[in-house]
């Protein structure tokens, strides 16, 4: 086995930040990422936002061994056909854009792909899935948890046990599976918590386990540098 550190992509947030003198335009990777990456074994290298014709896709994801779809703002309803509810907000088109690219390119290569709450909606919308855009009782704000159960035979329930504890920060689920999508998780309520692409290296969660420190999330980074690892 190479002693060399997986490469893991994470797509870039965009941000305006408040300067003295105006607003400056920031990418970058969300903070709490790295550090579990990087604990994993994993290399995290940030992916730009550009359009496609200044970044092909494929260039895009060819340095890279995995990708992690990060957390962020709300998905445009317009990618799975619907128009914006009123709590809708956030949006970033052109990521977007680039990481349902991203997601059906990467499985089409077979790179393991791990997304991280809205990173879970991504992959969903991108095999043609859809969303609600607005649910009660799952935004909690760190450290608030809440339960959820796992699916016998799943990666996930293999990963995390039968139940566990998670860091909700969503407004918004998954409504209709995406093609050959799994729920592999579900809340109390219902609500999807965990997508699986069965005989495939992806894995979606609704939450947030960059926020959890501990063994038990620490899976879920360790199943994605485990499996880039040649």
């Amino acid at each position: 086995m190479s002693t060399a550190r997986p490469v893991v992509g994470v797509v870039a947030g965009r941000h305006q930040v408040p300067r003295s003198w105006g607003t400056l335009p920031v990418q970058g990777m969300t903070a709490w990422v790295p550090g579990p990456v990087a604990a994993a074994g994993g290399l995290p290298l940030v992916l730009p936002v550009l359009p496609t014709e200044a970044l092909p896709v494929t260039e895009l994801l060819a340095p890279v061994d995995a990708l992690l779809l990060a957390g962020g703002g709300d998905l445009d309803p317009a990618t799975y056909g619907e128009r914006p509810h009123p709590s809708t907000a956030d949006v970033d088109r052109l990521r977007d854009e680039i990481e349902i690219a991203l997601a059906r390119e990467a499985i089409e290569r077979g790179v393991p792909l791990l997304g991280l709450c809205r990173g879970m909606q991504v992959l969903n919308v991108a095999l043609g899935g859809r969303l609600h855009q607005d649910i009660a009782g799952h935004a909690l704000p760190p450290p608030g948890t809440h339960p959820v159960r796992t699916a016998a035979g799943s990666l996930a329930r293999h990963l995390l046990g039968e139940q566990v504890d998670v860091s909700s920060l969503h407004h918004q689920a998954v409504s209709g599976l995406g093609d050959g999508v799994r729920a592999t998780a579900r809340a109390g309520d219902g609500v999807v918590e965990a997508l699986e692409l069965p005989g495939r290296p992806v894995l979606g969660v609704q939450w947030h386990p960059e926020l959890q420190p501990g063994e038990g999330q620490k899976a879920l980074f360790d199943w994605l540098v485990r499996s880039a690892r040649p």
